[in-house]
């Protein structure tokens, strides 16, 4: 199947693909992700037109993304907090610098708030690298990308990343008083 004809199916399904994906992944921005994560597999698989049922492919290919993906998030969730970390979380806790560790969990949300303002394919390459620690020829190769476009998606991953963390550090606190908001002095 030649990459129009893929391209054409891959959009006549994409609602379905997108309704079938919703019972696997809760949120319409995960789905998206996966949605257009299967398509880049297709075209990148799709060499010498080796795709003959290219519906079929597709919706095994989103099922398998989004179910991989489930099981990443799930596992990630279990070993987050090893076994030390609870013991540091006690002393802490005991010590009683809970403020040092809740202003670390709103740094860390931050981080991840940036990260994902990120656009789609420079947030994919900045997380394989700095998150899973990839070489950028490991992220060149699963993302079917170059190694210059690797480097130039870090570059400015991190360069957007330092801006909107400064943003954020430079952003006044703001306070309600009254029902309305005013900048804290």
């Amino acid at each position: 199947m030649d990459r129009q004809q893929l391209d054409q199916v891959f959009f006549s399904i994409q609602t379905a693909l997108r309704r079938s994906l919703g019972r696997i992944v809760s949120s319409s921005h995960d789905i998206d992700d996966v949605v257009q994560e299967t398509y880049l597999r297709a075209v990148a698989n799709n060499t010498s037109n080796s795709i003959k049922d290219a519906e079929g492919y597709l919706f095994r290919t989103s099922r398998n993304i989004a179910l991989n993906e489930k099981a990443r998030l799930y596992h990630q969730l279990e070993v987050s907090l090893p076994v030390e970390e609870v013991d540091q979380l006690t002393v802490l806790i005991n010590d009683k610098p809970v403020e040092r560790y809740v202003e670390r969990k709103q740094q860390f949300a931050e981080y991840c708030m940036a990260v994902s303002d990120l656009p789609i394919q420079c947030r994919r390459v900045f997380v394989l690298r700095k998150v899973y620690g990839c070489s950028q020829k490991e992220i060149a190769k699963e993302l079917g990308i170059s190694l210059s476009t690797v480097e130039t998606h870090i570059t400015k991953g991190m360069q957007k990343m330092r801006q909107s963390m400064k943003n954020r550090d430079t952003q006044p606190a703001t306070s309600t008083k009254g029902g309305k908001n005013e900048q804290s002095r």
